[in-house]
Parts: C-alpha cells; structure tokens; sequence
C-alpha cells in the first residue's frame, strides 16, 4: 500500500517539474516581449540628440531603468524555477530512495536477494 504511493508519486512530482519548467519558459517569453517593445522604444528615441530636450531624457531614463527591471525579473524566473525544481527533484531521489529500499527489502525476505 505505502509503496503503491510511493509509486504514484513519482509520475506525479516529474509532472510537476515539467510544469515548472513550462511556466518559467512562458514567463521569460513574456519578460523578453516586454523587453523587446521597451528596447524599440529606446532605439525609437535614441534618434534625437542626447539633452537636446529635459522630458525626453527623462523618458529615456525611465525607459533603461525598466529595460534594467525586466532584466533582473528575467533572472529571478530563473532562480525562481531552479530553486523549485531542486527541491521537487530532491523529493524525487528520495522516494526513489525509498523505493529501492523496499524493493531490496522484499528481495531480502522472500529469499531471492
């Protein structure tokens, strides 16, 4: 019976772990589509002369500050899954772990180990 869980969990975790990683690719196409409108908004005014005008530098600054956020948001994603996805494998190699310890165990007591 216990082993049965054990089993039925292993489907389950790997099924996690790949959602996990489908989420974090979904997420980074997300960051690097908001990085590529902010980018060609960046290259649309760079056109103009650097402090010809107050208000466009302000834009411009604000415009490299988000480009610099979206960045760091992109490597945050990436620990963000690491992270999950380690523990989600440690829980894994453990019931595996365990599995092959019952395993050997019942070799053990029927006689065939």
């Amino acid at each position: 019976m216990f082993t049965r869980l054990l089993q039925d969990k292993c489907p389950r975790t790997k099924h996690l772990i790949y959602d996990r990683e489908k989420l974090k690719y979904e997420n980074l196409r997300r960051i690097d589509y908001d990085s590529c409108k902010v980018r060609t908004s960046i290259l649309q005014i760079s056109s103009w002369e650097v402090g010809a005008d107050p208000q466009l530098e302000k834009v411009r600054m604000g415009l490299e500050g988000e480009a610099l956020g979206l960045e760091r948001e992109k490597r945050a994603e990436e620990v963000a899954c690491w992270r999950d996805t380690t523990r989600l494998k440690e829980g894994l190699r453990e019931v595996v772990e365990r599995l092959w310890q019952d395993r050997r165990r019942e070799e053990l007591l029927s006689g065939s180990g």
